[in-house]
């Protein structure tokens, strides 16, 4: 927060459960943005989702996936994304790993200023990640999601991250990173891309 000549409230967080086995893996997450400058609203994001992947042959995989956001800035009531596809692991190492997915998605907008749209399209992810030998973490992941109907609709969602243990504990961990949210067809008056930069007092347990 900030008071003086100008004034402004920011809160924000996410929350992630992961059960993860040999062969599978189950994902549960959600995050949360609010921010008011001068009165104003200039952030108010609710995204939440499932995620669940099986792996079968080393390097392959099939993964199902389930997003809900609600995005009152950029006018979304609830835009619901549904997705079905493959994943292969293009490096797969005890520390390293860089792997995509390919997939078919439908995506439904509820717009809270217009009528509302569907469409189904394609589900294209990136995801690396890298640990270091004194247990810090670089992750990186990407998805692009556009219509097949119409290739001027599209959504991008990336973010990076850079991630140290805190005093070398195990359970406290400090997350430095940024989130680019890109729609290729935004709401009416609405901007394309939103750019966040986030410090992240991480606390994680077993």
């Amino acid at each position: 927060g900030k008071t003086g000549n100008t004034e402004r409230f920011g809160t924000g967080g996410k929350f992630q459960a992961k059960l993860q086995g040999p062969e599978d893996k189950l994902l549960l997450y959600m995050r949360y943005a609010y921010t008011r400058d001068e009165g104003i609203e200039s952030d108010n994001l609710v995204v939440g989702g499932i995620d669940f992947e099986s792996y079968f042959r080393k390097i392959h995989s099939w993964y199902a996936r389930l997003e809900l956001e609600h995005d009152r800035i950029k006018s979304i009531e609830l835009r619901t994304t549904a997705a079905v596809g493959y994943g292969y692991f293009l490096l797969k190492k005890p520390r390293h790993s860089l792997r995509v997915r390919i997939g078919m998605m439908y995506r439904h907008n509820d717009y809270r200023d217009q009528s509302s749209d569907s469409t189904p399209g394609l589900d294209i992810g990136l995801l690396h990640l890298y640990r270091f030998d004194n247990s810090w973490k670089v992750q990186n992941d990407i998805t692009y999601t556009p219509s097949l109907e119409n290739y001027h609709d599209y959504s991008v969602h990336h973010e990076s991250y850079f991630e140290i243990p805190v005093a070398a504990s195990e359970i406290w961990k400090l997350q430095l990173g940024m989130t680019n949210d890109y729609t290729g067809r935004p709401a009416d008056d609405k901007q394309y891309l939103d750019t966040t930069y986030f410090g992240r007092l991480v606390l994680s347990w077993p």
